[in-house]
């Protein structure tokens, strides 16, 4: 899926040699550019070494740094003019291109309007209009809470890292854009430098990831409403499920029979281990119990209060309760305890189902430097 980012610039102005300029800086321009300076060749005095160009990506405007060593001056000489604008059509800039895109750019027609900042000592600042489409590995397993990587492949068509070597510093995400976007906003970064060797020639290359998140509200809008409305028809369900396995607990402890052999070695088993005794015990309010309400006249005040009795039943001895009463109560709460735990089990599937609760992987460890506009100087 293609993202593009554009950064617009002003247009750039040239200079003309025949003419005396009337001001201190086209004075310094016609010195620097209307020699013998070449913007075909690289700004070296020598060959044998490389031009070194530092690449700070801030979401996708890039800012590129390098010495031109055809571009010093004393500022003395130009009024203590230090610093200098000039278009890129008049100087050397670096073959920086995208070779990763989905589209076939021209890094010419891509990046327009580029202005240099040129200081006194030859350091050359750029900060050019780019239009780049990137390639995006999309996964929809956890849709809408899903994340895309986008990879961009940036390196020099024709000169190598003996001629023009490169070097990223961050990878930068202005605070202002991060969600200008209204469909995707961009959380994460990481740059690589990697050397690909080519007919023993090494060409430098960066590569930058980006991982966007979707803006998932308004898609959860219409998910979360039909979830809320399964979550409730289970939970009615486990309820009525619940009101029967009561009444059926309830006419199982009240049995008078001898129990099966098996239901009387499952509740002796469990009665002689002691974390069986800890499941097994806990008084609870029985559907046994009656409610009580008595009212006591004590001078002129009525006091009204409410007891809890069992019934007859429950009421006798338990010394003299047949041994396979004792059973029948046993079997009675473990069924009750076996059904808590599958009734805690449905709950926790149906919420792990329903409820999506986290964005999907963010491909590994990244970085991302979030920065202000007016903080882009301090790197």
């Amino acid at each position: 899926m293609p993202h593009r980012f554009t950064v617009h610039l002003h247009p750039s102005e040239s200079i003309d040699c025949d003419k005396e300029p009337y001001h201190e800086v086209g004075r310094l321009k016609k010195f620097l550019l209307c020699g013998s300076y070449d913007a075909n060749q690289r700004p070296v005095k020598d060959m044998k070494f490389a031009v070194n160009v530092s690449v700070l990506p801030i979401l996708m405007s890039f800012e590129y740094e390098w010495l031109d060593e055809n571009l010093k001056w004393d500022p003395k000489d130009y009024n203590n003019q230090s610093t200098v604008a000039i278009s890129s059509e008049q100087i050397w800039t670096p073959d920086f291109q995208l070779y990763s895109s989905t589209v076939k750019f021209d890094t010419k027609q891509s990046c327009t309007n580029l202005r240099c900042l040129v200081k006194s000592d030859g350091s050359v600042l750029a900060v050019p209009s780019c239009d780049f489409s990137a390639r995006c590995e999309a996964d929809y397993t956890d849709w809408p809470l899903d994340t895309q990587r986008c990879r961009m492949l940036f390196g020099a068509w024709m000169e190598h890292a003996g001629e023009v070597d490169y070097h990223t510093r961050f990878a930068c995400l202005g605070s202002e854009q991060s969600n200008l976007h209204t469909q995707w906003r961009v959380v994460s970064a990481k740059k690589i430098k990697k050397e690909i060797s080519y007919n023993n020639v090494t060409y430098p290359t960066l590569m930058y990831d980006y991982v966007l998140e979707r803006h998932s509200g308004i898609h959860l809008a219409g998910i979360l409403t039909p979830i809320i409305l399964l979550f409730y028809r289970t939970s009615i369900i486990i309820t009525g499920i619940l009101l029967i396995h009561t009444l059926i607990g309830s006419v199982i402890k009240g049995r008078r029979n001898p129990p099966p052999s098996l239901i009387a070695l499952l509740a002796g088993t469990i009665h002689k281990n002691k974390i069986g005794e800890l499941v097994l015990a806990g008084e609870y309010m029985e559907v046994e119990y009656k409610v009580c309400v008595f009212t006591v006249n004590h001078s002129n005040d009525n006091i009204i209060g409410i007891k809890f009795q069992k019934s007859e039943i429950q009421q006798a001895d338990n010394s003299e309760l047949a041994e396979h009463q004792k059973t029948w109560g046993s079997f009675s709460r473990i069924m009750d305890r076996v059904m808590f735990l599958l009734y805690l089990a449905t709950y926790v599937i149906s919420f792990a189902m329903y409820i999506p609760l986290k964005y999907a992987s963010r491909f590994g460890e990244y970085e991302l430097h979030v920065l202000d506009y007016k903080d882009i100087n301090h790197f």
